[in-house]
C-alpha cells in the first residue's frame, strides 16, 4: 500500500539545530569504528577495525569499550543488536576455503551474553553461512542461514520462515510482540522488497511508486517499519504504518537521498538524508511531530549517519572524519 510524504520531500518543516555529539573511540590500534545499536540502558553496540580484522564490540554506559572476541578459526566480528539484558547478537566470519579466492567469506551466528560468553548459533541443514541480525528483550534472535530468512529460539532452537516464493530472504528486526522485520526477493535475486513477518504469516511490503526495490532497517513495538526504497540509485527514507502504508519521510532542504535505520516506541525515528548526486550525507531525526533534524557531525567532519535509537531518545552511529569511520553518540 502506498501513501502520501508526511511532508513535501525537500521542503521539509526543520527543527532546532541538533544534540552534541559524542566521539566513542575505537579499539586500541584501530583506525575506524562504529555504532550500530544502543538499549534502553545506554548500552551500545557496533564494531571496530584496524583494516584487516574486525571485532564486535561493547560501548559501556560510561563509555568503556570491549572486545567481544570472535570464536575459534574465524578472523573477524561484527556486532548487529543489543536487547534490553545486554545479550548481543552479530556475526563472525572467515575467508572461504579453497578453490574460493580469500575474499569470499563464510560467515557464522555469533550471540554474546551480557558476561561475554559466545554462543555460535546452528544453521539449518545443508546451508553452511548465516548472520544473526536482530534480538528482542525475549531473547529471540532472527537472521538468515543460507538463503533462508530464520529465527532462533531462547534454547538456539532454529526454525525457518514462511515465504510466498522461492527466492531469498532475511529477517533483519524483531519487536517485543515477534513481529519480524527483513526482506525478500520477490519477482527475482535483483528486486528485493521490505518484508514483514507475523502471526505466522509473510507480508510483502512493497516500495514507493515507480521504486523496484526496498529495504527495512528498523521495527518497534507498534509495529512500524522503516528503512528505504529505491530504484537503482537513489534512496529514499520510508516508514510502513501498521496497517502497511508506505510514506516517505521529509528530507532537508537540498537534501532528498537517505534512509531511516531504527524507531523507537514513541515514533522518532533516525537515519541520514544528504543530495541525491552528492558524496557526503548527515546523520537525521525525523521528530514525532513531523520535522526533521540535522544532527550534525564531528568537528572536522562532513558526513554522519544515525543508526540506531532508544526509548530515552539517544542516537548513535557514525561521522567520517578524514576518511576514517568514528562512532557517536548523540545524547538526548
Amino acid at each position: 500500500m502506498i501513501g502520501g510524504a508526511l511532508l513535501a520531500a525537500g521542503v521539509p518543516a526543520t527543527a532546532a539545530a541538533g544534540p552534541t555529539i559524542v566521539d566513542l573511540g575505537m579499539l586500541p590500534g584501530d583506525t575506524d569504528s562504529s555504532a550500530v545499536a544502543i538499549n534502553d540502558g545506554g548500552v551500545i553496540v557496533g564494531s571496530s577495525t584496524n583494516g584487516t580484522r574486525r571485532r564486535a564490540v561493547r560501548w559501556s554506559t560510561g563509555g568503556t569499550i570491549t572486545d567481544l572476541g570472535v570464536p575459534a578459526g574465524d578472523t573477524s566480528s561484527s556486532a548487529s543488536g543489543v536487547n534490553a539484558g545486554g545479550v548481543v547478537v552479530g556475526y563472525s566470519s572467515r575467508p572461504a576455503a579453497p578453490p574460493y579466492p580469500p575474499y569470499v567469506l563464510v560467515y557464522q551466528p555469533v550471540r554474546w551474553a551480557p558476561d561475554g560468553t559466545m554462543t555460535v548459533l546452528p544453521l539449518l541443514p545443508g546451508t553452511t553461512t548465516g548472520m544473526a541480525r536482530g534480538i528482542n528483550d525475549a531473547g529471540v534472535v532472527v537472521g538468515n542461514s543460507g538463503s533462508f530468512p530464520v529465527r532462533w529460539e531462547i534454547d538456539g532452537t532454529i526454525t525457518k520462515l514462511p515465504l510466498s516464493g522461492s527466492g531469498s530472504a532475511q529477517g533483519d528486526h524483531i519487536n517485543n510482540h515477534d513481529v519480524v522485520a527483513g526482506w525478500a526477493a520477490i519477482s527475482s535475486p535483483s528486486n528485493q522488497h521490505a518484508a514483514r513477518w507475523a502471526n505466522g504469516g509473510f507480508t510483502d511490503l512493497g516500495t514507493l511508486s515507480g521504486d523496484s526495490n526496498s529495504w527495512t532497517e528498523g521495527i518497534n513495538d507498534a509495529g512500524v517499519v522503516v528503512g528505504f526504497s529505491y530504484p537503482t540509485d537513489a534512496e529514499r527514507a520510508v516508514r510502513w504504518t501498521v496497517g502497511g502504508v508506505i510514506q516517505q519521510l521529509p528530507s532537508l532542504a537540498g537534501g532528498g537521498s537517505g534512509r531511516a535505520n531504527g524507531i523507537n516506541d514513541s515514533g522518532a525515528i533516525v537515519g541520514y538524508d544528504g543530495p541525491y548526486l552528492g558524496s557526503y550525507r548527515h546523520a537525521v531525526r525525523w521528530n514525532t511531530d513531523g520535522t526533521i533534524t540535522d544532527l550534525g557531525t564531528l568537528s572536522g567532519s562532513v558526513d554522519s549517519r544515525a543508526q540506531g535509537v532508544n526509548a530515552g531518545g539517544e542516537i548513535v552511529g557514525v561521522s567520517f572524519v578524514s576518511g576514517k569511520s568514528h562512532a557517536v553518540r548523540w545524547p538526548h
